[in-house]
């Protein structure tokens, strides 16, 4: 009985460190999420490349529609199907998928250059600032607060960078 024990106690020890070790050799290194928002964003600047008038891009929450801001007409039948062969090209994005054409006020360009000149001129150092982020699904940027009388000098800060206050949603988050 004891030995039997010791057989079952052995044998689940084993398996744990086992599994930790596989878990561990696959944990992500530090590196890994730069890697891939870089690979992203430079896709995003080769559809804008290819395509000026792209905004951003973001897939539906069922998976099923792309949806495409481009600041021309999204009406215009060629343009979309122009759109949708550079997108899928560029991005390697799977055929099928229903393709969602939104009117954009910005250019992915546009929304780069601000973000960049935003994260460089010191948005870090604006009271209650948590968090930025080029928000594809808005084609805005995003920039969250700890309270709300942190908003106001965060535009104030975008105003003096130039950055147009209708590019920008200012939010508090907690």
């Amino acid at each position: 009985m004891l030995s039997r024990r010791f057989l079952v106690i052995a044998t689940v020890l084993v398996l744990a460190m086992a599994t930790v070790g596989f878990t561990w050799s696959q944990w992500p290194s530090a590196d890994v999420g730069q890697s891939v928002h870089k690979n992203h964003n430079e896709r995003l600047k080769e559809v804008a490349d290819e395509v000026p008038e792209f905004g951003g891009l973001f897939l539906s929450d069922d998976g099923s529609t792309l949806n495409v801001y481009l600041i021309a007409d999204e009406t215009d039948q060629g343009k979309r199907e122009d759109t949708q062969s550079a997108v899928e090209d560029l991005l390697g994005v799977e055929s099928g998928l229903r393709l969602n054409v939104l009117k954009g006020s910005y250019t992915m360009n546009q929304l780069s250059t601000w973000y960049d000149q935003m994260r460089g001129g010191g948005i870090w150092d604006q009271s209650g600032v948590v968090a930025t982020d080029l928000q594809e699904t808005e084609n805005k940027l995003h920039v969250a607060v700890l309270n709300e009388d942190d908003i106001d000098g965060v535009y104030a800060f975008l105003d003096g960078q130039g950055i147009p206050r209708d590019a920008v949603i200012v939010v508090v988050e907690e």
